[in-house]
């Protein structure tokens, strides 16, 4: 293998590619990332098997075909820190020596034959707007667990229906529903892993293209391909969850919100809400660390009621969003919440109460 890199553009596939390294491998196969050349193009991938990532490498002089397995994160480390210009790569079956202008280093290479082979994109097609996507996807995991027992808990449900794409997330406390559009003909359900979609949504940009099989989900977007396989679970019927009606309403502002409840965890991890006919009156009470109250100004509606929170619950929810009002409804001290954007109905979070 003979490459001739710019130093810039390495670095910046490799900041992508890296982050398919596995954390814990369980083999030092997974600790590398795979340079494959072929006689048009240069690759780089990495993956713990779970999640696969594979980008194209723009504007490389590619003077001998080949692959090489390299530790990723000491290549990284050496391109990082050559100064700009370029960078010529060439590899045999033991090693690689990584030369720019002023350095050079000689680095020891891992067997390629056995790095897991990354599946080529099948399945439904649908694309969607990264922006929406990453919205979405942000908008969600928050209420997600990593509990091993229930595999449905760590991912997120993605139901796809023509035009739109619907993201469901659960921890068995909460709930959080967004939609998006998406270009869809045929509706599908998965359930795609919240680490893959932290990646995802770090890596993606513009317009994205993603397509589904039995086991895996493929992002493609520009020059990169995301794998991930798939959590086989079956999601609860999230819809009979989500309340129809409800007891009463507010309407308030969201920064004032958040700066009281944020007051409110200084004192306890949970609030009680006050709800009166002009004003909501936080609280809280702790036989260590004191007490704390604070009334914030409402549009109410309906009947009044007294219930508690956890404080960490309404903040995950809050800091996701950036609209200036939200909508509250609730319907007592033992009934699930939901908060929503005001005059909106694509994002709905749905929330238990904790005992007063």
């Amino acid at each position: 293998m003979k490459l001739i890199f710019d130093q810039a553009v390495l670095e910046k596939v490799l900041a992508v590619v890296s982050r398919g390294i596995a954390t814990k491998p369980p083999m030092p196969i997974l600790n590398g990332i795979l340079i494959d050349a072929t006689d048009t193009a240069v690759y780089c991938s990495a993956t713990d098997t779970e999640l696969a990532i594979r980008m194209k490498v723009p504007d490389v002089q590619i003077g001998a075909s080949g692959k090489l397995l390299i530790s990723g994160k000491q290549f990284t480390d050496v391109v990082s820190s050559l100064s700009p210009g370029q960078i010529k790569l060439t590899a045999d079956t033991n090693k690689a020596i990584v030369q720019s202008k002023q350095a050079e280093f000689e680095l020891p290479s891992l067997s390629a034959a056995d790095f897991p082979e990354m599946q080529g994109p099948s399945g439904v097609t649908y694309i969607v707007d990264a922006d929406n996507l990453k919205t979405a996807i942000k908008q969600t995991i928050f209420a997600t667990t990593s509990e091993l027992l229930k595999p449905y808990l760590s991912s997120v449900l993605f139901e796809i229906k023509p035009g739109m794409l619907r993201l469901v997330a659960t921890d068995a406390r909460r709930i959080t529903v967004k939609e998006i559009p998406v270009q869809s003909k045929i509706s599908r359900s998965i359930l795609v892993p919240v680490k893959s979609l932290k990646e995802i949504a770090e890596i993606i940009d513009g317009e994205v293209t993603f397509m589904i099989d039995d086991e895996q989900i493929f992002v493609m977007n520009q020059e990169i391909t995301i794998n991930s396989k798939l959590i086989i679970d079956q999601f609860p019927n999230y819809q009979q969850l989500i309340p129809q009606k409800f007891m009463g309403e507010i309407i308030l502002e969201r920064d004032a919100f958040i700066k009281s409840l944020e007051r409110t965890s200084l004192v306890s991890e949970s609030v009680k809400l006050e709800i009166r006919n002009d004003s909501i009156i936080l609280s809280s009470a702790a036989t260590d660390s004191g007490q704390f109250r604070e009334e914030l100004p409402i549009a109410q509606s309906g009947d009044l009621s007294t219930v508690g929170f956890k404080v960490k619950y309404l903040l995950d929810f809050l800091k996701a969003i950036d609209t200036e009002k939200i909508e509250f409804k609730y319907n007592g001290d033992n009934k699930p919440a939901v908060l929503k954007l005001k005059d909106q109905n694509d994002y709905q979070y749905i929330v238990m109460p904790s005992r007063l």
